[in-house]
């Protein structure tokens, strides 16, 4: 295991144990906040995007920085009616040193043609080797609006609130705040804007520009301040299954890719 390793390792553990970014599943490269159309994560991703979205079931496994010792694998089942949407998804992350896994239950509901709003409630469980287990708790709020129908806006509180343990003492939660918008430029582009903020990382600003060329093929192609990363994601869409691939390329560590896979159950 070289430096370059032992340093990757190293960072994603730290920011794990602080929650110093938000993780974005499937071909979205760009956000994790901003869904284009009926995301196939949203109770991954934004569970406010959950309501009119299919009953799906949905996989995503990427590879940070190309380091073959560490992994990602997103999974999520969601439904939903035209004001009510539910699903539950299952996190894991790490390698041999250590393992990260998330259950998450979340629902949405529509208040008004032009609101939804989403909750997720999610169990953590970490091991390092086999010496340590972190168990916490906490829940995310996330709101989209459509105030026409060229502009949707979109936020998102990851770790709401700090629940205490047995003992009483506070779990180190680091609260990340996301916000984004989505301009369509004309049906089939539109441009993505998103700021994320948290106690332990400065702001994040992401530029994307997103193309449906039809109802099968999608590209983003997007860009980042942080590390000055570019980004390219592409979905394809064939009768009930969706398939996406993204990459982004860091200017210090590298290329991250990322594959997906999406049923759908019903329509």
């Amino acid at each position: 295991m070289n430096f370059k390793t032992i340093f990757l390792i190293t960072a994603l553990l730290w920011g794990k144990l602080n929650h110093a970014n938000a993780q974005a599943y499937g071909y979205y490269a760009f956000s994790s906040c901003i869904s284009q159309g009926n995301s196939c994560f949203a109770a991954l991703n934004n569970p406010a995007e959950l309501i009119n979205a299919k009953t799906t079931l949905s996989y995503s496994i990427s590879n940070p920085y190309g380091v073959k010792d560490l992994y990602a694998v997103g999974m999520n089942l969601q439904s939903s009616t035209s004001h009510f949407g539910a699903g539950i998804s299952w996190q894991n992350e790490g390698n041999q040193a250590y393992h990260f896994n998330k259950i998450g239950l979340s629902t949405a509901l529509k208040p008004s043609k032009d609101i939804s709003v989403g909750l997720k409630g999610h169990l953590e469980l970490m091991s390092i080797t086999k010496y340590a287990l972190r168990k916490r708790y906490n829940i995310d709020l996330s709101i989209s609006v459509v105030p026409n129908s060229k502009i949707k806006t979109s936020f998102l509180v990851k770790n709401l609130i700090h629940f205490k343990t047995n003992t009483g003492n506070e779990f180190n939660h680091n609260q990340t705040i996301v916000w984004g918008l989505a301009y369509n430029i004309e049906k089939r582009i539109k441009l993505l804007l998103e700021i994320e903020k948290s106690k332990l990382i400065p702001i994040q600003l992401k530029a994307a520009l997103s193309v449906q060329k039809d109802s099968i093929f999608n590209i983003n192609i997007c860009s980042s301040n942080a590390g000055r990363q570019l980004g390219l994601g592409i979905g394809m869409k064939k009768k009930k299954v969706e398939l996406g691939f993204a990459f982004t390329a860091h200017i210090i560590l590298g290329f991250s890719t990322c594959l997906s896979l999406a049923y759908e159950i019903k329509s």
